[in-house]
C-alpha cells in the first residue's frame, strides 16, 4: 500500500509540476507566432482559429517541452536516475523504433481510409482550405510537422511515461496500462464514440511502450496517426463503423508487437534497474499464504 500510494503521489507531483513548466515557456510562443505571422507571412486565422492556438497558452511544440523538462526533474533530481530510463535514450537502434512506430500508426490510418471509402463514410475535410486559398499549402504542411510532432511527445509524456512507471511500480502492469489508457480517452473527444476510439489508441500506444520500454515506439505511432489525418485531409464521423474498424487495426497491431517487438538490450536493463514492477498478485498470494500458516491450516 505504501508503494502504491508514493506512485499516486509521484503522479500527481509530475502533473501539477507541468503547469509551471508550461509557464516558463509560454513567452517562446510569442516569438514564434511574431515570427510566423509577421516575417513569414503565415495565415494568423490557421493558427488562431483553424489550429486553436493562443499566445497565452502552449503550443504543442512548447508544451512538449515543459513535459519533457518536468520529467527530467522528477527523475533526475527526485528519482536520481536517468532520464534515458523513462523510455527517450537514444541507444543504438532508437530511429528504427520510432520508425517502426510510424508504419504501425500509417497502417491504421490507411485501414481505416480504405475501409471507410468502401463504405461510403468518408469525405475530405474543408477545414485548412485558407492554406490552398493563400497558396501556404507547403508551409502549411511543413509547420504541421512539429505541431503534430508536438502533440504526440506531449501526450506520450504525460499519459504514458512517467505516471505509467509510477503506476507499474505501485500497482503493477495490467493496472497501469488499463489506467493510462482511461486517462488518455478522457482528456479526447468530448462525443459519443470518441473516447472509446481514443481509448483503444491509449491501449495500443501503452502496450507498445510496456513491450519495448522505450517511447519512441507510441511516439511514432501517435505521430503517424494523427499528420497523416492532417495530411490526407481526411474527415469522417466517429461512429461505431470507425471504432470497430479502429479496434479491428489495433488488434492486428496488439498481435505484431507481442510477437515481434522486443525491448533494446539498454532499455530492458535500465527498466530492471530503476522500474521494479509491482507483483501485486504474487504478493497477495504471498499474504495468503502468510495468513494460513498463521492460523495453522
Amino acid at each position: 500500500m505504501k508503494a502504491l500510494l508514493l506512485a499516486l503521489g509521484k503522479s500527481l507531483a509530475f502533473i501539477v509540476l507541468y503547469f509551471p513548466c508550461e509557464l516558463v515557456f509560454i513567452p517562446f510562443n510569442f516569438l514564434a507566432f511574431y515570427f510566423l505571422t509577421g516575417l513569414v507571412g503565415f495565415p494568423e486565422d490557421l493558427l488562431f482559429s483553424e489550429w486553436r492556438l493562443k499566445t497565452n497558452k502552449a503550443a504543442p511544440w512548447t508544451a512538449a517541452i515543459a513535459a519533457l523538462l518536468a520529467a527530467w526533474i522528477m527523475t533526475r533530481l527526485v528519482d536520481r536516475r536517468p532520464f534515458g530510463s523513462l523510455g527517450l535514450k537514444f541507444h543504438p537502434t532508437w530511429w528504427k523504433e520510432l520508425l517502426l512506430g510510424i508504419f504501425i500508426g500509417s497502417g491504421l490510418v490507411l485501414l481505416l481510409m480504405v475501409s471507410l471509402s468502401a463504405l461510403g463514410l468518408l469525405g475530405t475535410s474543408r477545414v485548412y482550405q485558407s492554406e490552398l486559398e493563400r497558396g501556404r499549402i507547403l508551409v502549411a504542411l511543413a509547420l504541421a510537422l512539429p505541431f503534430h510532432a508536438g502533440v504526440a511527445v506531449y501526450e506520450e509524456m504525460m499519459a504514458r511515461g512517467y505516471v505509467f512507471q509510477m503506476l507499474a511500480r505501485g500497482a503493477g502492469v495490467a493496472p497501469a496500462v488499463i489506467i493510462s489508457s482511461l486517462y488518455f480517452a478522457v482528456g479526447h473527444h468530448p462525443y459519443p464514440w470518441g473516447p472509446v476510439s481514443a481509448g483503444l489508441g491509449g491501449l495500443l500506444m501503452a502496450l507498445a511502450y510496456w513491450r519495448t520500454r522505450s517511447l519512441w515506439w507510441p511516439i511514432g505511432i501517435h505521430f503517424a496517426f494523427d499528420y497523416l489525418h492532417y495530411l490526407l485531409r481526411l474527415s469522417y464521423k466517429l461512429s461505431w463503423q470507425s471504432t470497430a474498424i479502429l479496434a479491428i487495426g489495433i488488434s492486428l497491431a496488439v498481435m505484431v508487437l507481442m510477437r515481434f517487438a522486443k525491448p533494446h538490450v539498454q532499455m530492458e536493463s535500465l527498466w530492471q534497474q530503476y522500474v521494479p514492477i509491482a507483483q501485486p498478485w504474487a504478493q497477495l498470494k504471498a499474504w495468503w499464504a502468510k495468513r494460513k500458516n498463521k492460523a495453522g491450516i
